[in-house]
């Protein structure tokens, strides 16, 4: 009997071994169809370990987004639990419908403004300030859907978009060297360097120093690194050490008490259109960098597959936000850092929620991060976004003034909105005054006042309509059998107006071809 019982016995285990590998091969089956791990060259480890990867680069919000936003009256444990839940909600979603390894989190920059620009700035209330996020996170949902966020994109200049976010830089930088008392109002210079003495300002220098030479060694999570570092050494200076860590997340204030759509007025229109177009602008081009670095885009149509679900999954998490007490969520650039650890699927942006998730029980000790550990990361990231100035032609007074105006106007106003105003104001002035807007209209001119162009016609045809010299000339033949509907000067200074850019393209190619032609007929007569 005892024998048969222990056969009994083993041959249970044995079946309960076989049904657990059969589930987990059954789930691991289940993740690689839905997530296309094996095709995307990954495996379920991998994506592991880049959501980790990702999370602790990122993780760093949850300790400067309460900061920031205490400011403005809202309670930092409170924030904290907001932070983390709207940042696993988005990368959750994200991960699952689009199935790109980006994780999501609060904007330090819209936090920033959330607080200064609009609470502090006297501009709305708390609870309007989150209403209108709570409304740009539905216009993005709208505008994914719709399309509308690809036409807001194509129509708003690509270096007032640059610009914003170099302006977004400056104005977080900025935030971050009031806050520990290194610029200081002046009466008569407006502003100023602050007291030698101030030992916090002598504290974030160091913390400054210390960001920016972890970074340089590529440490991981240096950004986590420096401000656990700069946290521990206030501690032991102040001798206030965290008397609880660990709390049972705290959901008893929610939306009754943050969101108001009663009180929605017009003075809230600049909030909602600064999150809508800062959300766009941000989600887009970080989407689009982090799927090319991780080699998912398709290289022929330089499409994203998933992408509208990425914005889904910012508005979704923005919405969950805002209801909690948090600015809006946005992809972030720190995505990068689980890319390079091999994610490649959306796996890791669930793995990212997940790790978001489990530090709601720890809001306790975000809430106890000191300033002086807080703001040189303000100061390292306004230095990160600096990387886009590169990016606008400085030359061309056409492109350098808009994005100038952007990005000063923010710093200088302490407004985000006020920045894409000007930018834009700009843009579209200098889009009549510099006669760009004849170029769109040229080519229904042409047809209204000359008829369809044959384009059969022969290269030395169409050369004997130049000048002399090969080019588009007011006096060249082609000008002249032209309608005058533009005059002399205009073509001197814009000799294309009559041409479609194709047509210029061939012109240009033809002209060259005639201009060899004739120099080597000429070596060639010298010769002889």
């Amino acid at each position: 009997y005892s024998e048969a019982a222990r056969i009994s016995g083993v041959t249970m285990q044995e079946n309960g071994v076989r049904r657990s590998r059969w589930c987990l091969g059954g789930v691991c089956d289940f993740l690689d169809r839905w997530f296309l791990i094996k095709q995307r060259d990954s495996s379920i480890m991998t994506e592991f370990r880049a959501g980790f990867a990702t999370f602790l680069t990122m993780s760093y919000i949850l300790l400067v987004n309460p900061q920031i936003l205490s400011r403005a009256g809202l309670p930092s444990n409170t924030v904290g639990v907001a932070t983390a839940l709207g940042s696993a909600v988005g990368s959750i979603t994200s991960g699952v419908m689009s199935n790109l390894p980006c994780g999501l989190a609060p904007g330090t920059g819209l936090s920033v403004y959330m607080a200064y620009g609009l609470v502090l700035g006297g501009a709305v209330t708390m609870s309007q300030a989150l209403t209108a996020s709570l409304l740009s996170g539905v216009l993005l949902a709208i505008c994914s859907f719709t399309g509308l966020s690809g036409i807001i994109m194509r129509i708003t200049p690509r270096t007032v978009k640059l610009a914003i976010v170099v302006g977004m830089g400056l104005l977080i930088a900025l935030i971050g060297l009031v806050s520990v008392g290194i610029v200081v109002h002046n009466n008569d210079t407006i502003v100023g360097l602050g007291h030698m003495d101030n030992v916090r300002m002598w504290a974030a220098l160091g913390g400054i120093i210390l960001a920016g030479s972890l970074i340089v060694h590529s440490v991981p999570g240096a950004v986590l690194l420096s401000i656990v570092i700069s946290t521990v050494i206030e501690f032991c200076i102040t001798g206030t050490w965290p008397k609880e860590i660990v709390q049972i997340p705290d959901f008893s204030l929610g939306p009754s008490e943050f969101i108001n759509l009663s009180d929605v007025t017009i003075h809230m229109m600049p909030a909602i259109i600064a999150f809508l177009f800062v959300g766009i602008f941000d989600v887009s081009g970080v989407m689009y960098g982090m799927a090319n670095l991780a080699q998912i885009n398709d290289p022929v149509e330089g499409t994203i597959p998933g992408s509208l679900w990425g914005f889904v999954g910012s508005a979704v998490g923005t919405i969950v936000a805002a209801c909690y007490g948090c600015s809006p969520i946005i992809i972030h650039v720190e995505s990068a850092a689980g890319i390079k650890e091999g994610g490649r699927t959306g796996l890791t942006a669930v793995f990212v929620g997940i790790f978001f998730l489990c530090s709601l029980f720890f809001a306790p000790l975000f809430s106890l991060v000191p300033a002086t550990a807080t703001a040189p990361i303000l100061v390292v990231v306004g230095a990160m976004m600096m990387g886009e100035a590169k990016r606008i032609d400085w030359n061309s007074m056409e492109q350098s003034l808009p994005a100038f105006l952007t990005l000063a106007m923010m710093p200088f106003s302490f407004s985000i909105p006020n920045g894409i105003l000007f930018g834009l104001g700009t843009s579209i002035s200098f889009f009549f005054t510099t006669g760009e807007f004849l170029d769109y209209l040229k080519p229904c001119l042409r047809r209204i006042f000359c008829g369809p162009r044959d384009d059969d016609e022969q290269p030395h045809e169409r050369q004997a309509l130049l000048g002399n010299n090969g080019s588009i000339t007011p006096n060249s033949e082609y000008v002249k059998s032209s309608p005058s509907f533009f005059d002399e000067g205009q073509l001197a200074r814009r000799p294309g107006l009559l041409l479609t850019p194709k047509e210029l393209e061939d012109f240009d190619s033809e002209t060259a071809e005639f201009d060899q032609h004739r120099r080597s007929t000429s070596a060639q007569s010298a010769r002889y």
